[in-house]
């Protein structure tokens, strides 16, 4: 397969067998192609005895197919750099499976071939592997069980019958343990048909070439007949809470007022014209109630339907004042409607969100951006333009939309019947503050101030500018040359550093880098400085409030935070090129001294308190160094109730206020002369500030002696825990070889654990480079309790094997694929991509930019950095929930154990 000429091609098109494809040539990134097979058989579409079974039927996939024997679709995808649930990645819903994957374009056939075998009927159904598979998806449904509790229940809320929650895609674990295999395959014949597929191919690649192979690779995939779909399961058409007390992924806890309507059957133009219209309706209340940066309001949550949500921060949740408050909102919207200057300030902001998210530019599209908007039109039957089409029917849809319209939209969709009104607690916020939905006194709620005659939260938002005054610009003391880009020495002491635009899709990206982090400061010093960051997001910046901010951001998708770590502490963000100035302005607020406020410490120390145990994995770090030089969840309920506001202002200064300790990267950088004279005012017009002290000399942390922790009474999940920390000073390069490192025992333990064992879903594994603790490499698989002392026995035979015979060939290679896949998608990931120039500037100077993982290390550094790091006097286990008593005398029994074989 060829390269992309340098012009976009699309194809698509229907074979005789009825599978639908689409094929694009687009050339963002080069040398990549996004493949994705989409099956329309989900978990509805099961049997009551099948439950689980087309979930089990897309792990099975990925086992032994036509052309890929056992192990050999891993080996392929380790080959491409991908990892079997990340970039290789499948999953089961209620109406569909999907299947996508990642690779080099030179690897586009052979992932052809292998899509092609799991759409003709080429999963082969052997025994032991469908064995294995089911034990794998019992360990996967203790793992989520919680999660699939809520979402079915979520889902229910929804619709008149409790279908959905009922027919959760993870499956009846009886149904997973003793199924007959014909049954499964049975189910895979029948479901696997043209008629239910649709395939699609986007990259660097000739459209014409790939659409005559996939013509041909397809051409035997079973005609159907396809079994009947299932019956649509109508929304509730009544309004009812849902609670949920979990909501892991929120910062911040949140009320919620949806409503779920069906899917129209088709999208004309006036379709479309009616939901720009009710987008910009649910904007605009959404402004009145404070808008996060990014808010879209719109959901799809089947084929056949979708809500409409809005949001309110609130870490009261469901109580009746937050409720009041959202519905005061929506209900005045209704009455008074919208003006006109409220209604052209909305247009402007649901321009701006458009134009970052949907670029004019057809090559600021990656491929996998397009491909996932050919995925959701082919699954949820949406029109699909392109990016000039988009933007001129946005144009139309603005000049046909006036306020009497727009509140004419939003009448109509808050009269929607099917509302749920949710409340979601954020974990790291205060459980006994938060409220649950309490149906009967929303009602009450609704009735109240329906009947009243005049309400708060008619009134539009105040927008306001982020900066009214420009701050006096700096200087530039001195320019460098450096591969990729240049580094800028500002006259006030700052470091930039950046990296030229490598794509057109390429966001810019910041990291602004101090050393020093919670060990900066005395131990007197530490619970202010863990509040530096929350300090700062609830206390505004600027002379602005919180909500001011973030009106100022309303439709923009510019991103910022600060953040402390154990040594080091800074800002990140990303931002559009358009946006960049945005983002700086953003940062030089943050930079400024912040001022004192009773309200941010409070928030601050809440989610301090929330946190404890868990910050930074506090608990566990405290068992494996001495709590009293740990800096994290020391502190007793009289230190959070003696900080006063000032003092986090003084922490503040101490961690920011000398820019002569500033390592700023910028990444995406297009136009060099323009950052020049945006970093010159907004980093450079930052003038020091005096520390309140002299920080601390920097210091090495020691582990203690025992190795083994943890333990409690069995649980149904058990984790064990592997902590590697070896006590030595590290070059950038080693950060490279730490991360392959990581990846190997992840693969290795994968192996054994998974497609050997059977005894866990996965593992997961990561790497850290800290000066005050050296290199840092951690393991975490979860097993059944039963399993917990041989995972413990393959875990440390994995370890030995790979320190004393060191990595194979095959994983030497893989290694530097995986590396090259990294730096081939730092593009695309802005705020690690300017993390890492940052680290790797601060480790090695300008030639430590060049990014050449072949040349970094070879695989004779690998072998000696695994003998080092992996000595038995730098690992650590943690048990959770094995039960039983095991203590270091068992892991050093271990570790002199016969060596058996544990590896490739």
């Amino acid at each position: 397969m060829v390269g992309n000429d340098g012009a976009d091609a699309l194809r698509e098109g229907r074979l005789a067998n009825g599978l639908n494809y689409i094929v694009r040539s687009h050339a963002t990134p080069a040398d990549k192609v996004e493949l994705r097979l989409l099956v329309r058989a989900g978990s509805l579409h099961e049997a009551d005895d099948e439950q689980g079974i087309a979930h089990l039927v897309e792990h099975l996939a990925f086992g032994h197919t036509r052309h890929f024997a056992p192990g050999e679709v891993v080996d392929f995808l380790n080959g491409q750099g991908m990892r079997i649930g990340s970039d290789s990645n499948a999953f089961t819903a209620h109406h569909f499976t999907a299947y996508q994957l990642s690779v080099n374009r030179d690897a586009a056939d052979r992932a052809l071939t292998l899509l092609a075998d799991w759409a003709d009927g080429g999963v082969v159904f052997d025994p032991a592997i469908v064995a294995r598979e089911r034990t794998i998806v019992l360990d996967e449904m203790r793992l989520r069980e919680a999660a699939t509790k809520w979402s079915g229940e979520y889902l229910d809320a929804m619709f008149a019958e409790p279908r959905y929650g009922a027919r959760m895609p993870i499956g009846q674990e009886a149904v997973i343990r003793e199924l007959p295999l014909a049954r499964i395959e049975a189910f895979y014949r029948r479901h696997y048909v043209g008629p239910r597929m649709t395939l699609l191919v986007v990259g660097d690649l000739d459209a014409a070439q790939v659409e005559a192979r996939v013509r041909q690779a397809f051409a035997k995939v079973p005609a159907g007949p396809a079994p009947a779909e299932p019956a649509v399961v109508a929304p509730s058409g009544e309004r009812r809470g849902f609670t949920q007390f979990q909501a892991q992924w929120l910062a911040r806890s949140q009320l919620n007022w949806a409503w779920v309507e069906a899917q129209p059957a088709a999208r004309p133009f006036e379709q479309e014209l009616a939901d720009y219209r009710r987008v910009l309706a649910m904007m605009l209340v959404q402004a009145r109630l404070g808008m996060e940066p990014g808010y879209w309001p719109l959901a799809d949550l089947t084929p056949q339907h979708r809500q409409w949500i809005l949001q309110l921060n609130s870490k009261q949740g469901g109580d009746r004042a937050t409720v009041e408050r959202m519905y005061a909102a929506i209900e005045a919207a209704r009455r008074d409607g919208f003006g006109d200057d409220e209604v052209a300030d909305g247009k402007r902001r649901l321009r701006e969100l458009v134009e970052a998210n949907h670029p004019m530019e057809a090559a600021r599209w990656t491929s996998a951006a397009l491909v996932n908007q050919y995925q959701v039109a082919a699954l949820m039957h949406d029109n699909v333009y392109e990016p000039a089409q988009l933007h001129a029917l946005f144009e139309r849809f603005a000049e046909q939309t006036d306020a009497a319209a727009v509140t004419a939209a939003w009448r109509d969709l808050s009269a929607q019947p099917t509302q749920v009104v949710s409340a979601w607690r954020a974990p790291s916020e205060n459980a006994t503050a938060f409220v649950g939905i309490d149906d009967d006194e929303v009602a009450q709620v609704v009735a109240d101030l329906g009947a009243r005659q005049r309400l708060e939260g008619g009134r539009a938002a105040n927008t306001v500018q982020l900066m009214a005054h420009l701050p006096p610009a700096g200087t530039v003391a001195k320019r460098e040359d450096a591969p990729g880009g240049g580094v800028l020495h500002l006259a006030n002491g700052a470091t930039v550093v950046w990296q030229r635009q490598r794509s057109p899709s390429e966001q810019m990206g910041l990291s602004l880098t101090i050393d020093g982090g919670q060990l900066s400061a005395g131990s007197p010093e530490w619970l202010a400085t863990a509040a530096v960051p929350f300090y700062l997001n609830e206390a505004g910046w600027g002379g602005l409030s919180r909500e001011q901010v973030q009106g100022a951001l309303a439709g923009k998708t510019v991103m910022l935070w600060p953040w402390v770590d154990l040594d080091t502490h800074g800002i990140g963000g990303a931002a559009r090129a358009e946006e960049f100035e945005t983002l700086l302005q953003l940062a030089h607020l943050q930079l400024l001294e912040p001022p004192p406020s009773a309200a941010a410490r409070d928030y601050a120390l809440s989610r301090l308190k929330a946190g404890s145990g868990q910050f930074l994995g506090a608990a566990s770090w405290q068992r494996l160094y001495a709590p009293l030089v740990w800096p994290y969840d020391n502190w007793k309920d009289q230190d959070y109730r003696l900080l006063f506001p000032l003092e986090v202002v003084t922490a503040h200064r101490n961690l920011y206020g000398d820019p002569a300790r500033w390592t700023v990267a910028v990444t995406g950088v297009a136009d060099p002369a323009r950052l020049e004279a945006l970093v010159a005012r907004y980093l450079g017009g930052v003038a020091p500030r005096a520390p309140s002290r002299a920080a601390p000399e920097p210091q090495r942390l020691q582990p203690h002696a025992q190795h083994v922790y943890g333990g409690g009474p069995a649980k149904r999940e058990a984790s064990l825990i592997w902590r590697v920390m070896a006590p030595e000073d590290f070059d950038g390069a080693d950060a490279w070889i730490a991360a392959s490192l990581a990846d190997i025992l992840r693969q290795r333990l994968m192996a054994s654990l998974r497609f050997e064992q059977g005894d866990s879903y996965g593992a997961e594994a990561g790497h850290g480079m800290f000066r005050s603790l050296g290199v840092g490499l951690w393991l975490r698989a979860s097993v059944p309790a039963d399993a917990c002392a041989r995972t413990i026995e393959t875990s440390v035979a994995t370890l030995r094997r790979l320190a004393g015979e060191g990595v194979t060939e095959a994983e030497f290679q893989g290694a530097q694929a995986r590396s090259r896949k990294w730096v081939a998608d730092l593009p695309q990931m802005p705020v690690d991509y300017a993390s890492a120039v940052a680290f790797q500037y601060r480790m090695g100077g300008k030639a430590a930019l060049a990014f050449e993982p072949a040349r970094l290390y070879t695989r004779a550094r690998l072998d000696a950095a695994a003998a080092r790091w992996l000595a038995p006097q730098h690992v650590y286990l943690e048990r959770i929930g094995c039960g039983g008593t095991w203590g270091d005398h068992d892991l050093e029994a271990l570790w002199q154990a016969p060596a058996r074989v544990a590896g490739p």
